[in-house]
């Protein structure tokens, strides 16, 4: 009982935050808006929904919130374990956690490139408008886009995207739409298994280790998704729709870029 009534004030603060950062990100970008056109979502709003996911995550699956981290951590410390054990223990124990983000990892993949809408074709990324020769006009950001605009409608998304400058895009699109939230938690959960790797030894040359392989791993599927960063791939990279594979380069560059700065400072 006394374990729930920790979780649950935990989560209270969980909702805290997340919904201080949603609240901050709509003052920042409404402005003098008025709430039939206000953009709902931005990058804070995206931010506090994926830590939102993230953390709640961790605070279900987490039974042993009580202990030490070096009790939690079956290898822990034990500098006699070789590097592959305590990878595939990292996995096992948190086994939960992983399974639910590949559900949701899947459920992105399966919505992008299944999901058919107007006359639109399965699985398309493009920006519409005058892209491909103005095929695909009204079909700016694929499924993503039209999630968006079925579930916030026009006048609460971004009216202007990036894309409209170059292909006269005619139909608004949302960078930071709620599709892309999936990978975004994606991304957010990558974080807390750097610091599970920070916290759970005191070892330097296994935690960078750690994060390098992590960081390698993420990285090698995202280009090989993307085909080395080839537009004309699985899964393009794509900033805008937040793709599985600009998440996971973006994921491989973090672990690299927080490796660097880890030795050179701390």
């Amino acid at each position: 009982r006394a374990k729930n009534l920790r979780k649950r004030a935990i989560f209270l603060k969980i909702c805290r935050r997340t919904i201080i950062l949603f609240a901050l990100g709509l003052i920042l970008q409404g402005g003098y808006s008025r709430w039939v056109n206000i953009r709902i979502f931005g990058v804070l709003q995206r931010l506090a929904a994926c830590y939102f996911f993230a953390a709640t995550l961790v605070l279900i699956f987490d039974d042993n919130e009580d202990e030490p981290y070096s009790s939690q951590w079956p290898i822990g410390n034990d500098v006699r374990q070789p590097l592959r054990i305590e990878l595939s223990s990292t996995l096992f124990h948190f086994w939960p956690q992983w399974l639910f983000i590949l559900l949701i990892t899947l459920a992105w993949v399966l919505i992008t490139f299944i999901l058919k809408f107007d006359d639109c074709p399965r699985g398309y990324l493009g920006p519409g408008g005058k892209h491909d020769y103005g095929k695909y006009q009204n079909c700016t950001g694929g499924a993503a886009g039209y999630i968006d605009r079925l579930i916030l409608r026009n006048s609460h998304m971004d009216g202007h995207p990036t894309c409209a400058d170059i292909y006269d895009t005619k139909v608004p699109h949302d960078p930071e739409g709620l599709l892309g939230i999936l990978t975004g938690t994606l991304l957010c959960y990558l974080g807390v298994q750097a610091g599970h790797s920070f916290a759970h030894s005191t070892r330097i040359r296994r935690v960078c280790a750690h994060w390098l392989i992590f960081g390698f791993i993420c990285g090698s599927i995202g280009l090989l998704l993307s085909k080395g960063g080839n537009s004309d791939s699985w899964i393009p990279i794509n900033k805008n729709l937040w793709s599985l594979s600009f998440v996971l380069i973006l994921a491989g560059l973090a672990f690299l870029i927080l490796t660097i700065f880890y030795l050179l400072i701390d």
